[in-house]
């Protein structure tokens, strides 16, 4: 049944979502690159626009983000910037990302079923406050205890320590810019997911569409596996059957062909620009 809802989605639709997917690409490159210039480095998005689908393509295939420090890599061999400064910025991006996702389920959620938590979802919810404790923990170790805790360590670990604490820090002195960016950014994830919906024959709420959106986002913080394989792909058949009652064949269509539109499609294009960027005179061919 799964596949035949697959094989059986609108062409077209499928293709629309494809499209609004990459089409926040930019959109982070251009976040990226206000967050970067916080820190000194003057850098277009457009210019970093290649390096996050590279670093989107490695974190499909390897677990622990580690395209992330990839793409942290890229950047500082060919801006010249400090790989700890870099990392740190990344970080920052990342906390945003998921300020968003924290804000986005709670409208969503509270528009989707009220003030009622359903027991069924609770899961959903326990996962989100327990990120939010681990990031207001790792928040007050960097800003608060870190300068504390430096001179127990060697200068250069000091350094690096210094380096990694002002890329976060002095990002957020771009929130009035990224966190517009950020919201529109989580919006279009919301509206692939309502194509990938539609191009199946089904429908949600708006308010369920982003909860959904957002719930299996969530996820994808696990880095225990490339992309959140097997964690996000349960988080939405999850989220669809206990909150929204669809039958289990479509809600793991939704998932699947949503996996498709959002990782698979990577795969192919960050592929691509890694083999021409590795190829004689590509942008990685001496690395």
């Amino acid at each position: 049944a799964v596949l035949a809802a697959v094989a059986g989605s609108q062409v077209a639709l499928v293709a629309a979502a494809l499209a609004v997917y990459f089409a926040s690409f930019p959109l982070r490159a251009r976040r990226w690159a206000r967050l970067l210039a916080q820190n000194g480095v003057p850098v277009r998005g457009r210019h970093l626009l290649e390096i996050l689908i590279l670093g989107w393509f490695v974190n499909c295939l390897v677990p622990a983000k580690l395209g992330d420090l990839y793409r942290s890599y890229l950047v500082k061999r060919r801006f010249g910037v400090s790989l700890s400064k870099t990392v740190g910025v990344v970080v920052a991006e990342r906390l945003l990302d998921l300020l968003a996702v924290f804000g986005l389920l709670i409208v969503g959620g509270y528009i989707a079923f009220g003030r009622t938590v359903l027991p069924d979802l609770r899961l959903v919810y326990a996962s989100a406050v327990a990120l939010a404790v681990l990031i207001t923990v790792g928040t007050v170790v960097v800003y608060a205890l870190a300068p504390r805790l430096a001179r127990f360590f060697p200068r250069e670990v000091r350094r690096i320590g210094r380096l990694f604490r002002e890329g976060i820090l002095h990002s957020f002195r771009a929130l009035p810019s990224a966190g517009p960016l950020t919201l529109l950014i989580w919006l279009t994830e919301a509206a692939r997911l309502a194509l990938v919906l539609a191009a199946l024959g089904l429908e949600l709420p708006l308010s369920g569409v982003i909860f959904v959106a957002v719930a299996s986002a969530l996820l994808t913080t696990v880095p225990l596996t490339p992309a959140g394989f097997g964690f996000v792909e349960i988080a939405i058949v999850y989220v669809l059957t206990a909150g929204f009652g669809l039958t289990q064949h479509d809600a793991v269509a939704v998932a699947a062909l949503d996996r498709i539109v959002s990782v698979f499609s990577i795969i192919v294009v960050g592929g691509a620009l890694y083999v021409r960027a590795r190829s004689p005179g590509g942008s990685l061919a001496a690395g």
